[in-house]
């Protein structure tokens, strides 16, 4: 079985870059690691824009530790993201693989350093250091941060190629490629892919020239965002309640589509009260994001769900919050079209 961030060894000097889970089938299980990122401000999280690729951004939560394997860690709520709009999907080359997300609530480690502007140390030959809370292909056995070091290949405006001895693997999508600078360790890139099977060269998202059209108007949008509208958990009748929209549920939940009205549920869970607290077992599940989030027992509603595949509202895209940041800077970059990509994750 391949390692995440194969060649890679425990880290301890960058609190900032987090794990990206997935809602977890039992609370028992260890933290589902889906991609890394790395804190950038207070409540925003830069990672690869594929990671969001089917979910909705607040499906997703942030968990900061160095070793996440245990039952579970302390998570952040996701409140909503934007990606990047020149983000073109399976494109290797020149794709802006890039997403912000926005937490609900402050974390509490301070955020990773940027680079200002293009580094003149960042050349053909230099060596980029990869931190990232990855797992395997079949994402077993993730969550543990891990650090290796790569050579740089190639460099271009959007892209770093690099090769080994450290490769990314699985769920290290969205961490950090770090190089030393006349300023100190900076942030030069966001580790978008490898070649199959974990092998060199992997690739890297350089973020030089996306700080000015994309990622300082949303940090500064973040400094002031006020936190989530939706209801919390403890206030929800998930059986006896209906929804119009998401809006109407919980951080977390989708509106589910049932045969005598839409309820809040989860993806894999659709309609289903919680009751008693729980620490383990088949039927104790995660309910709730971030502060809320705790275990309980599951019973499914009484009610005949439809069957439309997803069986949600939601159509996988990212919170339609920042709509007005989007299109503001849509007009910053335009799309290229070039060869296909293998992910990470």
């Amino acid at each position: 079985m391949s390692a995440p961030v194969v060649g890679g060894a425990p880290d301890a000097d960058h609190p900032g870059v987090v794990a990206i889970v997935e809602r977890r089938a039992r609370c028992d299980a260890p933290e589902a690691v889906r991609c890394s990122g790395t804190l950038v401000a207070p409540r925003v999280v830069l990672t690869a824009a594929h990671c969001l690729d089917g979910r909705r951004a607040d499906e997703l939560e942030v968990v900061i530790g160095a070793d996440l394997r245990g039952p579970a860690g302390a998570a952040l709520a996701v409140q909503d993201a934007a990606v990047h709009p020149g983000y073109v999907p399976g494109q290797l080359v020149a794709g802006r693989d890039l997403a912000l997300l926005l937490l609900a609530a402050p974390a509490a480690v301070a955020p990773v350093a940027l680079v200002d502007a293009p580094p003149p140390e960042l050349t053909v030959g230099a060596t980029v250091r990869l931190v990232a809370l990855g797992a395997p292909a079949d994402h077993t056995d993730g969550g543990q941060r891990l650090a290796a070091d790569a050579t740089v290949a190639s460099v271009t405006a959007t892209d770093l190629t690099i090769d080994g001895p450290g490769v990314p693997c699985g769920a290290d999508s969205g961490g950090a490629a770090f190089l030393v600078t006349a300023a100190g360790e900076r942030q030069v890139g966001v580790i978008k892919a490898s070649g199959a099977g974990c092998v060199a060269p992997g690739y890297v998202t350089a973020i030089a020239d996306e700080l000015d059209g994309f990622v300082r108007p949303f940090v500064a949008m973040a400094a002031t965002a006020p936190g989530p509208a939706r209801p919390p958990i403890a206030a929800l009748d998930a059986c006896g309640a209906t929804c119009a929209t998401v809006d109407d549920c919980p951080l977390g939940m989708l509106c589910l589509p049932e045969r005598d009205g839409s309820r809040c549920g989860y993806r894999e869970l659709r309609a289903a009260s919680f009751g008693d607290a729980c620490a383990s077992g088949d039927g104790c599940v995660p309910v709730g994001q971030g502060a809320e989030r705790a275990c309980a027992l599951v019973a499914a509603c009484d009610v005949a769900p439809v069957d439309d595949g997803c069986g949600c509202q939601s159509d996988g895209e990212p919170a339609a919050g920042l709509g007005i940041f989007l299109v503001a800077i849509l007009a910053l970059r335009r799309r290229e079209r070039l060869a296909p990509r293998a992910r990470t994750s």
